[in-house]
């Protein structure tokens, strides 16, 4: 097995409803909350539709143990049963044994079970899953259940479990007065890309393993493929996984997606692009498809451009700042030119500033790998109160060539601000003459030694894939460059106190990292 292969501890992606695989994603933390809260108040119906896949059984399996100290569950595994047969399962659960006939007198002793259960402060909880399969004759059945109930409470709470179709038979008029006794109705929607990211990463976390085993192409591909529906996302992960081990693969690719595509799950849903055997997601657009040939052929003319065009400005730079400049032959306005790009290197021996202006103007020292040198200082360009101006913000930055990142801070009364930053300096001087190269009106520089950074030792892979998730995250970051490595941070802060804030919140995002002094 794969198991032993990719390091891990159990299988992540098995089709079972195990508690201990259960991703807490907002859409089912909200979902299981209102459950919780409805039994626990004695609501009475509760309602849960999605498609076949999306997660209702396990949301049950989990209900059922949170509630298993005060609540007896019934479970009606078998949808297709009669009235009666649900009246003799149910008295049977209640430990009714001595009846002759599943009648109203069956249903008076259920009434008293029930309100002895209720009376000893526990709840009942009837659940049929798969219930977009019960015949009509059986929703009656369950609105007279539903009649079971003190002045103050339902006896017995309902949890429907089915696919859209049972939402579309409680919408009939014929069952208006069921409908109107459903405390909560939810529909389960499918998962979007950065939800699926999410759930394969605490699949494979829960299992012992890292998100890394699955290349960034290779997620993307199963959130096309997947529809956002856990059932399919564990059969293409698990397919796949097998395939990796098969061919000896370490990482997880493209390849092995589309094997477990075509050999694996039945993808609901029509192919948009059958020539290469992908499915459409309603949550990904068709730019997203960038695995598409057209697709890469045209990214890979616009990038063959820009390495051409930086390789071109990097000989003209090496030439211009390495050649021997005398005074007599350098004009003025050419030399301020010079000394502002000095003064945005990283950091340079103020004696060789006050050499003689006949000598040649001196190498900038580079960052040797484990060299301890700080950059404390960032410019601050903006601060607005919502997301939406700082992203605007941010791509009027760039346009003017900027590298910018926003800060989320709490400003008690006046709320939460977003702080637009850019640079990492290790002096001041370094970055005013940024401010002046830009022509920033307005900015200030600000000591935020402080930051998140995430993990150590990053290599360009390692980097890839963190900043793919952080962005999926909605997570504004940046980096520094040290070769061989490269550090990733998150925020820029004055106290150490902000930055243990954003370290919180990434941890609980499953992102491990620590605050450092930049």
């Amino acid at each position: 097995m794969y198991k032993d292969h990719f390091n891990l501890t159990a299988l992540p992606f098995k089709n079972t409803p195990d508690p201990a695989f259960f991703f807490m994603g907002s859409r089912y933390r909200d979902t299981l909350a209102l459950m919780i809260h409805s039994i626990v108040s004695r609501k009475g119906i509760i309602c849960i539709t999605g498609p076949a896949g999306s997660g209702k059984t396990t949301l049950a399996a989990i209900l059922s143990k949170h509630l298993n100290k005060q609540s007896l569950i019934i479970p009606i595994l078998y949808p297709l049963i009669t009235p009666k047969e649900l009246i003799t399962a149910t008295a049977r659960y209640l430990g009714i044994q001595d009846f002759s006939d599943p009648g109203l007198l069956c249903i008076e002793a259920i009434k008293s079970e029930l309100l002895k259960i209720n009376q000893s402060e526990r709840n009942c909880v009837l659940i049929i899953d798969e219930a977009q399969l019960i015949s009509n004759d059986l929703l009656k059945q369950l609105l007279i259940f539903s009649n079971l109930e003190t002045e103050q409470y339902k006896l017995l709470q309902i949890l429907l479990l089915g696919q859209k179709e049972l939402a579309a038979r409680l919408n009939n008029k014929n069952m208006r007065q069921l409908m109107q006794r459903i405390a909560v109705n939810v529909s389960l929607e499918p998962m979007n890309k950065n939800q699926i990211i999410q759930y394969i990463y605490h699949r494979l976390n829960t299992a012992g393993g890292k998100i890394e085993i699955f290349t960034p192409e290779a997620l993307e591909q199963i959130a096309a493929l997947s529809q956002g529906l856990p059932r399919i996302i564990n059969l293409l992960c698990d397919a796949a996984l097998m395939d990796a081990f098969i061919h000896k693969k370490n990482r997880v690719s493209t390849a092995n997606i589309q094997k477990a595509g075509h050999n694996g799950p039945d993808v609901p849903a029509k192919n948009p692009y059958p020539e290469h055997g992908l499915e459409k997601s309603k949550h990904i657009s068709k730019k997203d498809y960038y695995f598409q040939p057209k697709v890469i052929e045209k990214k890979q003319k616009k990038i063959n451009i820009w390495i051409a065009a930086a390789f071109i400005f990097m000989i003209v730079f090496f030439v211009f700042t390495n050649r021997v400049v005398k005074k007599e032959d350098l004009k003025e306005p050419v030399r301020k030119k010079i000394i502002k790009h000095q003064a945005l290197r990283p950091k340079q021996n103020q004696e060789q500033n006050q050499e003689s202006d006949t000598k040649a103007i001196p190498e900038i020292r580079e960052e040797k790998p484990g060299e301890n040198i700080k950059y404390p200082y960032s410019i601050m360009l903006a601060s607005f109160r919502n997301l939406k101006n700082t992203e605007n913000a941010i791509d009027i930055f760039r346009k003017k060539g900027l590298v910018p990142f926003w800060v989320k801070f709490d400003m008690g009364k006046k709320g939460v601000w977003f702080g637009i930053y850019t640079g990492l300096f290790s002096s001041i001087s370094e970055a005013e003459a940024k401010i002046q190269e830009h022509g920033l009106t307005g900015a200030v520089i600000k000591n935020t030694k402080y930051a998140v950074q995430i993990e150590d030792n990053l290599t360009q892979q390692d980097l890839e894939l963190k900043t793919f998730l952080l962005s999926n995250q909605g997570v504004s970051f940046y980096t520094l460059n040290t070769e061989p490595l490269d550090r990733l941070y998150v925020g820029a802060f004055l106290t150490p106190q902000g930055a243990d804030q954003q370290k919180k919140e990434l941890t609980a995002m499953g992102i491990k990292c620590r605050v450092v002094e930049r």
